[in-house]
């Protein structure tokens, strides 16, 4: 009885449901009407009326408790939607921020590696020259990264990168600082970049992306300030020389 009667109650929580309530009620009504009759004297018969003459009754029955429960199983979803962002908002005012499970952003992310080698005691870089007809930043000279895809970390993302681009295998040591990508027709795209290490170190066999790089060089530290760099990377792989001199002496 509890369960029936909170059933009724939450049916009815709002105008709009009472509204729904009362028609399937009255249609529920006008159907048993047009339907059966009863006899006014004893003994009481329930009788099935002909369908030939009563069908414009049971029709408006019918129609007057399904339209309801249709429009109002359409009406759900949304109903459902406000009530979860009322929710939303009553505990962003009460506790001044969200949680995960409240809202979700799809963002997109870059990640980009700084990749070295050391031939002969002479620590390089490579960096590869983006095509003319690139969108973003277009013939300017970097270092290799991109997107990171659907079911990929940063690690997959730059490994799968460094070898869809060069055609190399790198290993990655650590992470080295963070980026964003401004575009002029959208938001923001941040990025994380890795200090990368050559695993072949000398043997490496390139095989360049065409559609994204046209060129490629090892090029050394005081190489590294003639190139045309995507912005914030000259700077950065300058940096990152320090950091790789460091590797090669320590693992030499």
């Amino acid at each position: 009885m509890d369960q029936i009667l909170k059933f009724i109650g939450d049916w009815f929580k709002r105008p709009i449901d009472l509204v729904v309530g009362l028609l399937i009620i009255g249609g529920f009504v006008v159907f048993a009407a047009a339907t059966f009759t009863i006899s006014t004297s004893v003994p009481y018969v329930l009788g099935v009326n002909n369908f030939r003459n009563s069908w414009p009754g049971i029709s408006l029955g019918l129609i007057l408790m399904l339209v309801p429960v249709i429009v109002h199983a359409i009406r759900k979803p949304r109903t459902a939607n406000v009530s979860s962002a009322a929710a939303l908002r009553e505990r962003k005012e009460r506790t001044g921020f969200r949680t995960r499970e409240d809202e979700q952003y799809k963002i997109e992310a870059h990640v980009a590696g700084l990749c070295f080698r050391c031939i002969n005691g002479e620590v390089q870089l490579l960096v590869g020259h983006r095509t003319q007809n690139r969108k973003l930043y277009p013939n300017l000279w970097e270092c290799g990264g991109g997107q990171v895809h659907t079911e990929e970390n940063f690690r997959d993302a730059l490994h799968r990168q460094h070898f869809e681009e060069f055609g190399i295998q790198s290993k990655i040591l650590q992470p080295f600082t963070t980026y964003e990508i401004i575009r002029p027709d959208g938001p923001k795209i941040p990025g994380i970049v890795f200090f990368c290490v050559s695993i072949e170190n000398g043997k490496e066999n390139i095989q360049l992306n065409e559609a994204e790089l046209c060129e490629y060089r090892w090029i050394t530290e005081e190489q590294c300030r003639d190139f045309n760099m995507i912005p914030g990377m000259q700077n950065e792989a300058q940096e990152a020389f320090v950091l790789a001199r460091q590797h090669y002496k320590t693992n030499s």
